[in-house]
């Protein structure tokens, strides 16, 4: 069962000012610009994924302990009802013009505000059951984002904070059954970014819950340094993401059902232009998978400590490409299903070396067995 990506979207929006400022009209001298915060995601395996979000503040870059309050939603949200482009509010609040070096976001505990049958901050699976996500210290301590931006009275500051929940939620932490959530977050600019969508489909028309993603090679050898952004398709098989400026490796995977495919060379140019890229998956039948299976444990494991199996292989496109990622607690069994061929494991842990497990020949109807050990 895989995570969805999902976005947390903070757009500066164009005010009446701005328009008036660039003819020498305007008569505004407040200095401030205006911030409205909102909330996406994209689909997943889950029947609802909550989360709520109490306030967000944002620091001046003048020095000192000045944080300054921009949202103050206090709700629960349902993640999966965010799909691409369908956003929620978060608040709306003007800011003095000037430097501001970081976001710090502080999640909810007391209450779900959208369904008091479910804690504040959970993911609901297909049975209706919920697993609570535990989130040391992040309660008192916010999530801290360390990105500056400048707000320049009239004009257009545009953020997104890409909430990447495959890297960020941890399914089962060993025995305690708990799903511990590990906030990864990147801040990204949007007005001048590039924009990626498309549709995949197969041979009977879209396919939803496609994981799409912009990888990153290294251009000499081709093997993948780092999975940039990735989100999934809807029911009608459309996704989209923003990038920033490089080359990328455009991905779309959906093991075991489909054979990955890849397109590399894409160059995402600061113009705000926005581009389309379709894709059409060969379908995998049962026959030809197989499975990849074993125990993770780590050493002294803290209840926040995690493994991130990355599965990766050469691709149509001639370059190392991930074709599926997830995330395990310490003491946790895993069991991945994927299309027959030759893959190479990467398992990764904050604070270790990673270990690599190359070859691996992953056969129709003949289990792989791959413990890990850190």
């Amino acid at each position: 069962m895989k995570f969805s990506k999902l976005f947390v979207v903070l757009m500066v929006l164009f005010s009446a000012g701005f328009f008036a400022g660039c003819n020498g009209s305007s008569n505004n001298n407040t200095d401030k610009g205006t911030l409205s915060l909102s909330l996406t995601d994209a689909p997943g395996d889950y029947e609802h994924v909550y989360v709520t979000i109490d306030h967000v503040e944002a620091h001046r870059g003048d020095g000192g302990d000045n944080w300054i309050s921009v949202a103050d939603p206090q709700q629960t949200y349902d993640l999966l009802n965010l799909t691409n482009g369908r956003m929620e509010n978060l608040g709306i609040t003007e800011l003095d013009s000037g430097k501001y070096t970081q976001l710090r976001l502080y999640l909810g505990e007391s209450e779900n505000t959208l369904n008091s049958n479910f804690p504040p901050n959970c993911v609901v699976d297909k049975d209706d059951v919920d697993h609570e996500l535990k989130i040391p210290s992040v309660y008192q301590t916010g999530i801290k984002l360390v990105h500056e931006f400048e707000v320049v009275s009239g004009l257009t500051v545009d953020l997104v904070l890409d909430i990447d929940s495959e890297a960020s939620v941890v399914k089962k932490a060993g025995s305690s059954g708990q799903y511990i959530m590990k906030p990864t977050i990147r801040v990204i600019d949007t007005v001048d970014n590039y924009i990626l969508s498309g549709t995949v489909t197969d041979a009977s028309g879209p396919v939803g819950d496609v994981t799409v993603s912009a990888q990153i090679n290294d251009e000499a050898t081709g093997d993948l340094i780092s999975v940039y952004s990735s989100t999934h398709t809807d029911a009608d098989g459309q996704y989209m993401m923003y990038l920033e400026p490089g080359t990328y490796t455009i991905v779309a995977s959906a093991p075991p059902g489909y054979s990955p495919q890849c397109t590399a060379g894409i160059e995402a140019v600061l113009d705000g232009e926005e581009d389309s890229m379709d894709f059409t998956l060969p379908p995998v039948s049962v026959s030809e998978t197989g499975t990849v299976s074993g125990h993770i444990d780590i050493a002294n494991a803290e209840d926040t400590d995690s493994v991130k199996l990355s599965f990766r292989q050469v691709g149509t496109c001639n370059k190392e490409i991930e074709v599926y990622s997830d995330n395990f607690g310490s003491g946790s069994d895993y069991g991945i299903q994927l299309p027959a061929g030759v893959y190479t494991l990467v398992a990764s842990s904050e604070g270790r070396d990673d270990q690599v497990f190359s070859n691996l020949d992953v056969e129709a109807g003949t289990p792989v067995t791959q413990n890990i050990y850190f």
